[in-house]
């Protein structure tokens, strides 16, 4: 899956949308150059949420999921093999009057790389951010 347009996902009824980009079967990889937005559509809602799931993902451009009322969403980014996040990354899960949201991203590889940004901040607390390499260990 190659994401270099806009996807947004807006709702109004007390939760920002929904988006999923999902690469199915060995090898598949998902490279995100543009915007993917799921922040909340008004005032009272809560943030939405954005996951990302592939063999490989590289994130380039911007993940979404703020609120300006409510809570901030979550991102979720779960790569098998590797998940890069890259120059000019941005990954935001903000809100203006409650808490961040979560962000996880995990892969058996996680690379930050340059520039990356990953903001979680909140007006009443910052809320999550997980970044989880997965080891494995054979005998």
């Amino acid at each position: 899956i190659n994401n270099g347009g806009l996807i947004q996902a807006a709702r109004i009824d007390k939760q920002g949308g929904k988006v999923r980009l999902t690469g199915l079967g060995p090898g598949a990889s998902v490279l995100n150059t543009g915007t993917v937005d799921a922040s909340a559509g008004d005032i009272d809602s809560r943030g939405g949420r954005v996951v990302v799931a592939a063999d490989t993902i590289e994130q380039r451009g911007t993940l979404r999921a703020d609120a300006t009322g409510d809570r901030g969403g979550s991102v979720k980014l779960v790569g098998k093999s590797r998940v890069t996040l890259d120059a000019g990354s941005e990954i935001s899960v903000t809100s203006a009057a409650a808490k961040g949201g979560t962000v996880k991203a995990t892969g058996e590889q996680l690379e930050l790389n340059f520039d990356a940004e990953v903001d979680a901040s909140g007006a009443r607390g910052g809320g999550q951010v997980l970044l989880l390499s997965l080891i494995h260990i054979s005998e």
